[in-house]
């Protein structure tokens, strides 16, 4: 029995090894391929543009054969669309897939820039890729086509806007790295969105205040501050991993629901909280009516004897509801998110 235990026990590690291993080469043998491939740069003038029409989705992918171009003065690979001539607002929505290993810990994601070229193929403006969300494992993002717009070749950069972080198995999360390499999905839109981010305030390192929006026109918001910390934080004992997600609404009047409340790292000192009276939480449906592009946060205060919650312009600070005021929210388990 216990010789049978050892085998197993060898045989998962070789297994392991054999993983890293293979993990390890995929990363070198990418930098070795990039190393190899001659560097020689394409002028605007001599690029060939895939037609991109509003609805399609394209698919994007920059690796070691990708030809490069030269972006302030350095080489990047690239893939490049030409737009229709069209006044309206456009947007370019895209979807970086994760690649490099199978182990969560070994992931990089293209995090695309954008370049945009008028109909001379004179440069208008470069964008970076914005905020980009975690959605099952892809990453998701929206920039603005610029005014008079026909052109956009869409590269990389090492320079990551922020930590991107990735959701393995429950209470394993891993902060991947940016990369000039991988594949997206880009679809060019004409539909004006608008992006609403949750909050919080972290009062220490198993304890925190959570905002953040629930639904919208009935609809229950999948990825919210409540449920994206809650797997984060889990086989973490009391420590509490906050996570902040956005999303995009439509540019219309809504109804949408908000929530404010405490949040614990474990199960066991939630209900500590409660008992001594040190658990507060607010829930409020409010009338909120976003502009295009504009971005918003929740906002909300947990008091005592009375808590609030709101949505505010993240550029002005200034608030765009009402505050929705209650003593305490409805009771646990109406909320798919706890």
């Amino acid at each position: 029995m216990k010789m049978a235990m050892r085998l197993r026990t060898l045989a998962g590690g070789l297994i392991s090894l054999l993983l890293l291993a293979g993990c390890a080469t995929t990363v070198i043998e990418e930098n070795d391929r990039e190393a190899r491939t001659d560097l020689q740069t394409v002028t605007r003038d001599a690029m060939h543009f895939t037609d991109l029409v509003i609805g399609n989705t394209a698919t994007v992918r920059i690796d070691a054969a990708s030809p490069t171009y030269l972006v302030d003065g350095s080489p990047r690979r690239f893939s490049s669309f030409s737009l229709p001539d069209d006044p309206s607002r456009r947007y370019l929505d895209y979807v970086s897939t994760p690649h490099g290993s199978i182990m969560i810990y070994q992931l990089k994601v293209l995090v695309p820039v954008f370049t945009f070229l008028d109909a001379d193929r004179n440069i208008i403006e470069t964008r970076a890729s914005g905020r980009m969300e975690n959605r099952r494992a892809k990453f998701e993002g929206r920039v603005a086509v610029p005014e008079r717009s026909r052109y956009v070749i869409v590269h990389g950069t090492e320079e990551v806007p922020g930590p991107l972080i990735v959701h393995g198995d429950p209470g394993h999360s891993a902060s991947i790295p940016g990369s000039r390499l991988g594949e997206l999905q880009l679809t060019l839109s004409n539909v004006a969105m608008a992006t609403v981010i949750d909050s919080g305030e972290i009062e220490d390192a198993s304890k925190g205040r959570l905002f953040y929006l629930a639904s919208v026109d009935g609809n229950r918001v999948s990825n919210t501050a409540a449920g994206e910390s809650r797997r984060a934080s889990s086989g973490q004992g009391f420590r509490l991993s906050p996570q902040f997600p956005s999303r995009l609404v439509p540019v219309k009047p809504l109804k949408v629901v908000v929530v404010g409340t405490h949040a614990t790292g474990a199960p066991i000192h939630e209900i500590a909280s409660r008992m001594s009276g040190n658990f507060r939480s607010v829930e409020a449906e409010l009338d909120f009516t976003p502009e295009a592009d504009k971005v918003y946060i929740v906002k909300g205060n947990l008091e005592k004897d009375s808590s609030a919650v709101w949505i505010e312009d993240a550029m002005s600070g200034q608030p765009v509801t009402k505050r929705g005021i209650s003593g305490e929210r409805k009771e646990k388990g109406s909320d798919p998110n706890f």
